[in-house]
């Protein structure tokens, strides 16, 4: 969590004109004015449904949603590649993990993107699908359901273990440009670089579908880490 609230500061910024002109013409714009197929009928704040200037809940910056109903310890996650090292197959997603923050909307029903929120400025968040694509693979984790990549492990430890198809975290770091990983002690032992959504999706910009830090042409995103890339 130690990255996270690092990034408290800048959360300021997150409903300025400038920071926010591009959630708002994303799916991760929730409120009424939200293009998406799931969007709020009552609530037109975009930022609320994540973030709160006050009042807000404790375990991420400025955070606006309580914990996930599903208790992290029993997600399914991904571990049916035969190229995965021992520490992916071991990953874990607990409440230091980045991508628990991820969980409150994508590990819950869609009236929980709603319900989940802490604080609503007295105002209901009732949702709509209007594309009937919540409850459908790819959009909706249910906790059993593994997405198609490993999160909650250490980069390191898996890279160490599986060098031949891995690059290094200083190659990774390079090829992002800073570290894209996270401090959890999900798995019982302190890591620094734990792989998680965040490190592969920013939610603030939708300029890489879908929502990707950086471009994916030619698997560009993929082999910042993957020595050669296998669908």
């Amino acid at each position: 969590m130690k990255k996270i609230f690092a990034t408290t500061i800048f959360l300021a910024l997150a409903c300025s004109t400038a920071f926010a002109a591009s959630i708002t013409v994303s799916k991760h714009n929730l409120s009424t004015t939200g293009t998406g197929g799931v969007h709020s009928t009552t609530q037109s704040n975009i930022c609320l449904f994540c973030h709160a200037s006050h009042t807000a809940a404790t375990y991420g910056p400025l955070w606006n949603r309580l914990p996930p109903v599903t208790d992290p310890a029993t997600y399914t996650l991904y571990t049916s590649s035969e190229t995965l090292s021992d520490a992916a197959k071991a990953g874990k997603i607990g409440a230091t993990s980045a991508s628990i923050l991820c969980m409150t909307c994508h590990g819950g029903t869609l009236a929980d993107i709603g319900a989940r929120v802490y604080n609503n400025a007295g105002n209901p968040m009732t949702m709509v699908d209007t594309n009937g694509t919540w409850s459908k693979s790819g959009v909706l984790w249910d906790g059993t359901s593994p997405v198609n990549h490993p999160v909650g492990f250490s980069y390191s430890l898996a890279q160490t273990q599986n060098p031949a198809n891995l690059r290094t975290v200083s190659l990774v770091n390079a090829s992002f440009g800073y570290s894209p990983f996270y401090s959890s002690t999900a798995t019982g032992t302190l890591y620094q670089d734990s792989m998680e959504c965040e490190t592969c999706h920013s939610v603030h910009d939708p300029a890489n579908t879908p929502f990707l830090r950086m471009g994916n042409s030619a698997n560009a995103l993929c082999l910042s880490c993957h020595i050669k890339y296998a669908p």
